[in-house]
């Protein structure tokens, strides 16, 4: 009985350890959290890979490949911190470390996922494949007028006339005029065709990066016209000899947007398809929650960043869609197109007597950015002055985030 009351009296102090003692587990950890969440904006010193070659900057990439690690360790410290009713810790405590970990989440999160050239420095502008059109003419170092394949293109013919493809005032323009015209298909064969057409399509094939286009379509919702038929596009698509280095691959493309220009619907979609697989894989459903119509009274600028583990959409700068999808890193490289479907077929589209002809689709810019980064000094958010940098090295570092979730977890074994 003495010993029981003894215990009794000893209560308090054990309830005020175990509190005590749970807090500063809590700020530990929080603390290692914020410490490497710094590292995440930071350069290692030595980021050598196996083969010898110089890895980029491992931080900053590494926020995004590990977010959802990121997301699930949050988790994890929140079940280690479960409140526990047999000891009586005032709730106050427990809400405390509820909104301290939301804080943190939140931080991680709008960070993690809207770094796009908008907000984010470390995306630099590679002015080696961007064009803003202010010459007087196509940049042909850059650009060609059609695939190597062809120069038909549905039912129109792509052409190098100025009347179809012609840079002013610092714009490209696009135009799909009603005439007739004969064009050289694949196979060699010629075709006729009632519609001329203006396209670029880039002489270099791209991997992984930002792309980005400012531009601007007819706006006809409160006209006679009409702009059904008309599909303007900005996607990447493999040039025709892919098969030869990637001869499993049978489908690689990102459609950053396909517009349905009846309504000016705005669309975006991956596809991947290899020998492997029964179907091709889309990313887009038939219809599709994630279409809208947008307002073309101004100019809006378009991005998508693809890395070998996620693919992003934007619009003004604003994240439209995101896919996880493992077949990021399986498509292969491949050029930039910006054409117009004539008709659009795509759609179920065709022409009408009062679809506006000739239709114009004027481009501001076409930019590339390219993740850069630099090993030899500390890059943070205030000054981020990176150097070149390949996704792939990524896939082969064993990632900082990567060991930070283990000495997490080391600690929370602790509990």
């Amino acid at each position: 009985m003495a010993e029981f009351r003894q215990l009794t009296k000893l209560q308090p102090c054990i309830i005020k350890i175990h509190h005590y003692w749970s807090w500063l587990k809590f700020y530990c950890i929080f603390g290692v959290l914020i410490y490497n969440a710094s590292d995440m904006w930071s350069t290692p010193e030595s980021c050598t890979v196996p083969n010898g070659q110089t890895s980029a900057n491992m931080g900053r990439s590494i926020l995004h490949f590990n977010m959802k690690k990121l997301h699930q360790t949050l988790i994890r410290l929140s079940k280690a911190f479960k409140y526990d009713p047999s000891i009586h810790l005032p709730i106050h405590f427990v809400k405390m470390r509820a909104t301290i970990s939301l804080c943190f989440l939140t931080f991680i999160s709008l960070s993690g996922y809207t770094q796009n050239p908008g907000n984010d420095k470390s995306w630099i502008l590679d002015n080696s494949v961007s064009d803003d059109f202010s010459g007087i003419t196509i940049d042909q170092a850059k650009w060609d007028y059609h695939p190597p394949w062809s120069t038909c293109h549905g039912e129109s013919c792509l052409t190098t006339d100025s009347s179809n493809r012609k840079v002013e005032n610092g714009v490209l323009k696009l135009i799909v005029r009603k005439q007739t015209c004969t064009c050289i298909d694949w196979d060699g064969t010629t075709h006729n065709k009632n519609y001329t057409s203006g396209a670029i399509f880039s002489k270099s094939t791209f991997k992984y990066g930002y792309f980005e286009i400012r531009c601007r379509i007819p706006e006809l919702k409160n006209s006679y016209f009409t702009g059904k038929g008309f599909g303007p596009n900005f996607w990447m698509w493999p040039s025709l000899d892919w098969k030869s280095t990637y001869p499993s691959v049978e489908w690689s493309e990102i459609d950053i947007y396909e517009f349905d220009a009846e309504t000016n619907l705005h669309t975006c979609n991956v596809h991947y398809k290899d020998t492997s697989m029964l179907y091709k894989w889309e990313l887009r459903s038939y219809p599709d929650p994630y279409d809208f119509t947008v307002d073309f009274s101004s100019y809006h600028t378009f991005g998508c960043e693809w890395t070998p583990s996620y693919i992003n959409f934007y619009i003004d700068d604003k994240l439209i869609r995101s896919t996880n999808t493992p077949y990021a890193e399986n498509l292969i490289p491949m050029n930039i197109w910006v054409d117009i479907n004539v008709p659009a077929t795509n759609f179920n589209k065709n022409f009408v007597p009062n679809s506006l002809f000739p239709y114009t689709y004027e481009i501001d810019y076409v930019r590339i950015y390219n993740l850069q980064m630099d090993c030899n000094t500390v890059v943070n958010q205030s000054n981020i002055n990176f150097s070149t940098f390949n996704y792939a090295l990524i896939m082969q570092l064993k990632s900082p985030l990567q060991l930070a979730i283990q000495r997490y977890l080391s600690i929370i074994k602790l509990h």
